[in-house]
């Protein structure tokens, strides 16, 4: 087998967003063979050992090599079965071998851009529902069990917030006439899972006047 290792410790290590391929490689001397039949396993290496089967296509496990198409895994160790069968010997031949996919960084996203103006008598809001986990790739919602913590600037201070504003969400809302007139603030996103975070910032210039916001997405 090329393109995997012969152990967890020492075996390549690809991104989650890249295209990937395992091949076959086969010695034969058999005179009666006349066809190979192969079969590929995929399973993940859990932190405890335990290994979960995960699912490809019969298409997709019957040749020759396996094809991992981009954030077809999650983050994390895999463990690779093929077994090759000669026919109509029914003679087969197994190896192993492990590649880890690297676990991908969160995505902090805020919509409309870094920099917009914000008329001082509407609602003011930030969104950043946009942001996920790219190794939720079986999940409907890649945001569903991230946690939001916004600051009103770099320094991580919330005085802007005023101890009335629900800043734990991932959107941010101010009701008109909250926040200063002719000020400019820079607020901040923090998303975090576990041990994983990023960051992201935009800045509102809160201006006079009744006009309708440009968002850049």
């Amino acid at each position: 087998m090329s393109g995997a290792g012969a152990d967890s410790d020492r075996c390549p290590e690809i991104k989650q967003d890249y295209e990937y391929s395992l091949h076959s490689s086969i010695k034969v001397d058999c005179p009666g063979a006349e066809d190979f039949i192969y079969e590929w396993r995929v399973q993940q290496v859990l932190r405890d050992s335990k290994t979960v089967n995960v699912p490809f296509t019969k298409e997709e496990v019957s040749s020759n090599f396996l094809f991992l198409s981009a954030h077809s895994l999650k983050g994390g160790l895999y463990k690779f079965t093929l077994t090759v069968t000669a026919t109509p010997l029914g003679i087969s031949k197994a190896t192993t071998g492990y590649l880890r996919v690297r676990m991908p960084k969160l995505l902090a996203k805020i919509d409309c851009g870094s920099k917009r103006e914000m008329p001082w008598n509407q609602d003011i809001v930030l969104n950043g529902s946009r942001s996920s986990d790219p190794n939720d790739i079986d999940s409907s919602s890649a945001h569903s069990l991230l946690s939001f913590k916004w600051f009103c600037g770099p320094n991580r201070d919330t005085s802007c917030f005023q101890g009335s504003i629900n800043d734990t969400q991932p959107v941010l809302r101010f009701p008109k006439g909250f926040l200063n007139r002719t000020t400019t603030y820079q607020f901040v996103l923090l998303v975090t899972k576990e041990s994983r975070e990023a960051e992201t910032s935009q800045t509102i210039a809160v201006r006079d006047g009744n006009f309708k916001p440009l968002c850049i997405r």
